[in-house]
């Protein structure tokens, strides 16, 4: 099993794999479709399960939540930030980069009792869209 923590940023993401306890070095990704797509296709590049976790960060993780939950072999958990946080201090993390954030929650994922994210219904996707952008095309695209 893979372990992927993700620090979400309003632009970036920020990801680090723990496969067998190793953490393994930080990559970077936009946050918008083309960014998620090619974590989606990183992450693809093993056949064994991935489970990923991110906080969530207002409005920014959600997209992203909703790409990987819908990706093949990926399980997506999103965490309470003030969990995380209190599971850095017992760890004694107190630094605070993107990539030391993207490594804690990806030990929290192997650590701790995984909750699967569950993605709203299709109906639920679409209203969002129609709010967020105002246009029924960009509803029709998530309503399918």
């Amino acid at each position: 099993m893979q372990f992927v923590g993700i620090d979400v940023g309003s632009k970036e993401l920020v990801a680090v794999a723990v496969v067998k306890g190793k953490a393994h070095k930080a990559q970077s990704f936009q946050n918008d479709a083309e960014g998620h797509l090619a974590l989606i296709n990183k992450l693809g590049k093993t056949s064994e399960p991935v489970r990923v976790c991110l906080e969530a960060t207002g409005s920014y993780h959600f997209d992203v939540a909703v790409a990987l939950s819908k990706a093949a072999n990926v399980e997506v958990m999103v965490v309470n930030p003030k969990a995380s946080k209190h599971f850095a201090e017992a760890l004694m993390n107190r630094a605070k980069t993107d990539m030391q954030d993207a490594e804690m929650l990806a030990r929290y994922c192997e650590r701790m009792d995984f909750n699967a994210w569950q993605c709203p219904d299709k109906t639920r996707l679409a209203l969002r869209a129609y709010a967020s952008t105002g246009s029924a095309q960009v509803a029709a695209v998530w309503a399918n």
